[in-house]
Parts: structure tokens; C-alpha cells; sequence
């Protein structure tokens, strides 16, 4: 999330599910300061605080802009800033550990999803014309049940009669959008775990955090300057 005081500008998450039927559906959310949840874009369509959405179609992200709730006015503002910029000093700094880095803030935000009831064939369709190593696989309200890979294809065959749930391996780690980029890495580093999907509140996906992800913000933070990784780019 990027702050311009008296709006804000929240980045668009986009969770992308293919069915058994072949239908794609979206699920686009944003993380909503004031209310310190995840909601639907279209909720914050009809809200009052509502400004407009804005989209980059070469990096395919979008987005949406919003007043800040009781936003003050230009007098107060410069005041405030006056006063709390040391204070904002620190909060920044602070921000930039890796402890107090939410995983929403590096997590891949436009995700490929699949149902369990999705054939192989289809699977491996998305996968290679994605370029995705593996997705996660949610139930019809969009939470992880599993996830299936490249992997599992091979190692099962894409046989014409078989279904993701058949070859998927049961959702074991989760991570919550407000959880740190410290305790991600010791999970995936100690479970050998590469990929993992990230939750809102109610337990649907909203993002996806790779190993590449995390690498790619400690290499920023240390000064050095690196492309964003694949799955910065949407991609899994």
C-alpha cells in the first residue's frame, strides 16, 4: 500500500480460479486501512470514500484510489507531519525489518487458482500456458484446500479421465496477509516448503508468497538492485 495523504492508492489483488466447466473467475480485493480487512474491489466501489481505479496493463496491476476517512485539511496536515515526522521516521525503519514486514507487501498479487474437479489435461493446459510451476487449488468460496504442480503431472501422468483432486497434495501452511516476512521464511525454510498461499481474514486466497519473493525484498533492502521476480510479474 502506497500513502499520499489526504487518499490513499491500494494495490489490487487478483485471485484468478479455472473451473471444471473451463470458466475463469475473478476475485479482485484490496487490503482497506481503515477498516483493517480485506474487501472486495466492488465494496469499495459503492463506498463514500470511493475515488476511482487506475491500471498499468504493461505490469498488469491495478489501483484503486480512496480518501482517507475525517482527511484533514492542508493546515492540519502540514502540522501533523511536523509533528509526527520523527515519529514517522521510525515507524518507516521500523517497517523495513523483515519482522515487521507483513508477506502482503512482497506476495505475488495476481494468483492462478484450480478446483479439485478440474481434468488434467485442463490443468496442464494452465500450467504451461501460464508458465506457472503449481497452483493452489480452493474451494468454491476461494480457500486452499491443496496444491498441485508440474510435478505431480509427471509424476501421475496427464491421463484424459483424472482430476486435480486426484494427484494434489492436501493444504498443509497457510499465511495470514499480516504475517511477517521473518516468520514466512523460517516456515518455508524449515518445512522446504517453496510456495505458500496467502489469506485474508476468512481464509480466502488473496496472494501467493515464493522463496524468489522473499529473496528478491532482502536483496532490495540491502541496497542491491534486481528485477522483480517471476511471481511479482503474476506468475506462480
Amino acid at each position: 500500500m502506497v500513502s499520499k495523504a489526504p487518499y490513499y492508492e491500494l494495490e489490487i489483488r487478483v485471485r484468478q480460479t479455472l473451473a471444471a466447466n473451463g470458466a475463469t473467475s475473478s476475485y479482485s480485493t484490496v487490503y482497506c486501512p481503515r477498516q483493517m480487512r480485506t474487501v472486495r474491489v466492488n465494496e469499495c466501489v459503492e463506498c463514500e470514500e470511493y475515488i476511482g481505479l487506475s491500471f498499468d496493463r504493461e505490469e498488469q496491476s491495478g489501483l484503486l484510489h480512496c480518501y482517507e476517512s475525517n482527511a484533514p485539511t492542508a493546515r492540519q496536515s502540514l502540522r501533523r507531519f511536523l509533528e509526527t515526522g520523527e515519529r514517522e521516521g521510525f515507524l518507516r525503519r521500523r517497517r523495513e525489518r523483515a519482522d515487521c514486514t507483513p508477506v502482503s507487501r512482497i506476495m505475488s498479487l495476481n494468483v492462478q487458482c484450480v478446483t479439485e474437479e478440474v481434468t488434467l489435461p485442463a490443468l496442464a493446459s494452465c500450467l504451461l500456458d501460464g508458465g506457472y510451476s503449481g497452483v493452489p487449488v480452493v474451494d468454491a468460496e476461494g480457500r486452499p484446500v491443496g496444491v498441485v504442480s508440474k510435478t505431480d503431472l509427471l509424476r501421475h501422468g496427464v491421463t484424459p479421465d483424472g482430476r486435480v483432486k486426484d494427484i494434489m497434495t492436501s493444504m498443509s501452511f497457510t499465511l495470514e496477509e499480516d504475517q511477517s516476512v521473518s516468520k514466512a521464511a523460517a516456515l518455508m525454510a524449515y518445512e522446504g516448503i517453496h510456495r505458500l498461499p496467502v489469506v485474508d481474514a476468512n481464509g480466502r486466497v488473496v496472494g501467493l508468497l515464493s522463496s524468489l519473493d522473499v529473496l528478491h525484498w532482502l536483496a532490495c533492502k540491502t541496497g542491491n538492485t534486481v528485477p522483480a521476480p517471476r511471481s511479482r510479474r503474476n506468475r506462480n
